[in-house]
């Protein structure tokens, strides 16, 4: 069939694109490989060069032909239909490029080849030992992006599986069967696409992917100047070149995974910033070890010692984030974690390149192991090699208990796989842990709280050996000033968890030490800054930070009302959530709580919370309205994507999230009607009944003003009601009537969910009673949300010390760099 309207030629473009990219990172690889084996093959290294700076050109043209089919809404590309829409800002048409598994390849890839266009004209000497690993991932990530099943060789069709998902392939080549392709201008029918997932549409989504993935793609840097050091014939030398790229790596990394805590803390209504999701602990375990590898660099770097720890740790790093993305995007997590990828059939491609580097990591030290003896001088335990050796290992030991619970789904995965494979029968799968967080806890909390003490002490420690009169003059004077800290938080918070009570003195102990060393390097000139010194401070205000608030937290929507606040949930969560009705003020802890309606933004609904602090007497010290929103889908008539909206205070935060809202009704649901009526002739401060619901007249209130312009007199006459309904909630309503020269126009009011109209219309003089009429009819469904409010104390602390710890990283790479670039090897 001959399909017309198909914009055609920029899928070819990109596809051809995504040919160069493969095609210019294995010569690349290949020409940087033969130099290295033979540096006197200088044409190799232009070679090189040549072909990785195509690669990095065809990876930008994917970028950006894919960018114009997204822009432009050709949706006859499948993943253009898959992830957008036309009614798509142009913040979130970015974020389409990487919200499916071939945009994440790509963004990966484009870092890749930034860093190796850098790592060209920076890394002098070191260009041919690191950009052959480079390269070979580069082979590897392209390869995600072919989408070849076979190949045709001299007429003959040879199957080779699934090699890649093409982010250019036709909605007709996906879906073949489907009706729509039969017209030749199906492309007219598509007038929309998929959209961007309502989870994702927030604008962490924009930042929060390239960081992460920068993070990433950084981790192979150092790897590749280990390997690029052990295959020379200077196997040690790697460790200097490499230090700054591993500070910025854990500066990067770092900051990607704390900026997914503060999406998960801000927009995804966790409760928190922290849930130790699978997919979350695959991040954080890689910056584990990298920080591990870090410390056995400078150990050498100092000492000329633990160069195989180093060695290791920062291949491992890159390993780890290898398995991470297999995990992530193998579909194994998809039952248990709410960021992964469903499987596009990569699992086979993603364990070869998992493996592949694996062998690398394993067989290199093997072939090219540095055969000269080490060193039999005995680490003192004043030293500080000693302590950050020991530092190491917990560090490592930490990443292996998150490891090993993370890939739990994974040995699930292997034993299904060997019972098929040898027609066995054994139940031996795996159950999770009934309570995840408390699982973690119970042996991160205690490695927290020594790896802590080590930042602290260790900082005063000198390499080799240390003068122990000094070491202890100074790591006390931390000590006192950590004791005192952890005292005024213990007070302020009232904490009373012996775990979480030691893990707050271990973390201002460290801050503490820290402080005083920071003080000491820079004689008093605060504008020089130390980076090991913000970033143990950082590192220990993230915990205090994250003991504070989430340890601390306070849920304030109590549930004291006998019915559930949502149905079938558990227990808990019924506890910590309250039914608002709207225009019924709700007591939550010091503040007075109303939902005063809701509005509409395309599909975005918003939620206008008022909160009113009472202090004493009852006046009002503080007011203000948050409007968290949730996504509602009108093809489902369902709501989805709760996004809380936040009060911040320098001290907490007033986190506020909807968890269910009432239906909306329809234009004939709010008319109300009414059967009957009933008429009272009232004084201020009288109470009457209407069918259960007792009524109080608390006041009558008369107010007058004048026509400018005809000087006439006009009166109104409110009447203030409150209305106790069967269940004990409470409503107000104000009838009132308007005198305007010889007319009375009253101005009824409403209560719909007790089916109530009150209109007040007539004041007998000679009594001075007041006439209302009470209509009444079918109550109208309420409308109400259902709320979770939380209160989480010292939450800035966390952030202040995410900031310098990024920061501290960052400064401390600045004092690594070499002081001069060694010259190319091509003059």
């Amino acid at each position: 069939m001959n399909y017309i309207n198909e914009n055609l030629l920029p899928g070819n473009i990109g596809y051809l694109f995504v040919i160069l990219s493969f095609v210019g990172a294995l010569f690349a690889l290949i020409s940087y490989s033969i130099h290295w084996r033979n540096r006197e093959k200088k044409h190799q290294l232009k070679l090189g060069r040549l072909f990785f700076i195509t690669h990095g050109i065809s990876v930008l043209g994917i970028f950006v032909v894919l960018f114009y089919l997204i822009y432009n809404k050709q949706y006859q590309y499948h993943y253009v239909w898959a992830h957008s829409d036309s009614s798509l800002p142009i913040h979130y048409i970015i974020s389409c490029f990487w919200e499916g598994q071939e945009g994440s390849f790509l963004l990966w890839t484009f870092w890749h080849a930034v860093l190796g266009l850098i790592l060209i004209f920076r890394a002098g000497i070191w260009e041919s030992r690191v950009l052959p690993l480079i390269a070979l991932a580069q082979v590897m990530l392209a390869s995600m992006l072919l989408g070849i099943n076979e190949i045709n060789v001299l007429g003959a069709s040879i199957p080779l599986g699934k090699i890649g998902s093409n982010p250019f392939i036709l909605l007709r080549n996906v879906f073949p069967e489907n009706n729509i392709f039969n017209n030749p201008d199906y492309v007219s029918l598509l007038t929309d696409g998929n959209g961007l997932n309502i989870l994702l549409q927030n604008y962490w989504m924009v930042i929060h992917p390239p960081v992460l993935f920068l993070g990433f793609a950084l981790t192979i840097i150092p790897f590749a100047f280990a390997i690029g050091g052990y295959v020379s014939k200077a196997k040690s030398d790697w460790v200097k070149p490499a230090l700054p790229w591993t500070l910025w790596t854990g500066g990067i990394l770092g900051l990607g995974i704390l900026m997914g805590g503060a999406w998960a803390y801000e927009a995804l209504s966790f409760g928190g910033f922290w849930a130790w999701d699978p997919v979350e602990n695959a991040s954080l375990v890689p910056w584990l070890t990298l920080v591990a590898g870090l410390h056995g660099m400078l150990i050498y770097n100092a000492r000329k010692k633990a160069l195989g720890t180093g060695f290791f740790f920062v291949g491992i790093t890159f390993i780890l984030i290898l398995y991470s993305t297999f995990l992530t995007r193998s579909g194994i997590l998809g039952d248990s974690s709410v960021h992964s990828f469903t499987d596009l059939g990569l699992s086979g491609q993603l364990l070869l390149f998992l493996f592949l580097f694996v062998a690398i990591l394993i067989v290199v030290p093997i072939i090219y192991r540095n055969r000269e003896k080490p060193k039999s001088t005995e680490d003192k335990i004043y030293s500080r090699e000693f302590w950050m050796l020991i530092g190491t290992l917990l560090l490592a030991f930490s990443a292996l208990h998150i490891t090993v619970f993370t890939s739990l789904e994974v040995v699930n995965k292997i034993n299904e796989s060997l019972n098929s494979w040898l027609n066995l029968n054994l139940s031996t799968t795996l159950s999770k842990p009934a309570d995840a967080i408390e699982t973690y806890h119970q042996l991160q909390i205690p490695l927290a709280i020594v790896i802590l003490i080590f930042i602290a002490f260790t900082q005063f420690l000198s390499y080799l050996k240390t003068p122990v009169v000094k070491f202890w003059r100074n790591t006390l004077a931390g000590l006192a000033l950590g004791v005192v800290l952890t005292i005024a938080t213990v007070l302020v918070m009232q904490m009373t968890d012996l775990k979480f009570l030691l893990l707050t003195f271990a973390g201002w102990y460290a801050v503490g030490v820290n402080v005083l060393y920071h003080v000491k390097l820079s004689n008093r000139n605060l504008k020089r800054l130390h980076g090991s010194a913000l970033a143990h401070i950082g590192f220990a205000l993230i915990i205090i930070g994250s003991v504070v608030s989430q340890g601390m937290q306070k849920p304030i929507s109590i549930n004291n009302e006998n019915f559930e606040a949502l149905q079938g949930a558990p227990e808990k969560e019924q506890r910590t959530n309250k039914v608002l009705f709207k225009n019924v003020p709700v007591k939550m802890d010091k503040y007075m709580v109303t939902y005063l309606g809701d509005s509409s933004n395309g599909k975005n609904v918003f939620f206008k919370v008022n909160y009113q602090k009472v202090g004493k007497d009852n006046q009002i010290t503080e007011e203000f309205t948050l409007h968290p929103y949730v996504v509602f889908d009108n093809t489902k008539d369902e709501m989805s994507a709760p996004s809380p909206d936040t009060r911040h205070y320098w001290n907490k935060d007033v986190f506020t999230h909807i968890t269910s809202a009432s239906k909306k009704l329809s234009e004939e649901e709010l008319v109300l009607t009414f059967d009957t009526s009933q008429t009272f002739s009232l004084l201020a401060n009288d109470s009457f009944s209407v069918k259960g619901n007792k009524i109080v007249v608390t006041e009558i209130e008369r107010l007058q003003s004048k026509n400018a312009q005809e000087g006439e007199a006009t009166f109104k006459v409110i009447m203030k009601l409150e209305i106790t309904a069967e269940n004990g909630i409470k409503y107000k309503a104000e009838p009132s009537f308007i005198i305007a020269g010889n007319q009375l126009i009253p101005e009824p009011a409403d209560i719909p969910v007790l089916g109530l109209r009150f209109v007040y219309n007539f004041i007998d003089v000679a009594t001075n009673k007041h006439q209302l009429i009470v209509l009444m009819g079918k109550p109208q469904q309420p409308e109400f949300i259902t709320l979770k409010a939380i209160v989480f104390p010292g939450i800035n602390i966390m952030w202040i010390g995410s900031i310098l710890m990024v920061i501290g990283f960052l400064v401390a790479s600045r004092y690594r760099r070499p002081k001069k670039i060694v010259s190319n090897e091509i003059q």
